[in-house]
């Protein structure tokens, strides 16, 4: 299976990665990247969630709720 993540923030893939998600790291992206049985991690607008759904994907939203807002960015 493969796995796209989604992100421009090298401590969000290093996060993404330490769960043991394992892909090609884009900063774009597009719906027509996903296949059947991909994943896709990062964060998206709710339209382009839905689209990886639509096209049999599955996707996982990075959620760092432990990082204190002055250390985000």
């Amino acid at each position: 299976m493969n796995t796209i993540i989604v992100s421009r923030h090298a401590g969000a893939i290093e996060f993404v990665k330490s769960l043991g998600f394992h892909g090609n790291v884009v900063e774009q992206f597009s719906p027509e990247m996903v296949e059947t049985g991909m994943s896709v991690v990062g964060v998206l607008p709710i339209h382009l969630a839905s689209e990886v759904l639509n096209r049999g994907g599955r996707f996982y939203q990075i959620i760092m709720p432990s990082v204190p807002q002055e250390m985000r960015g």
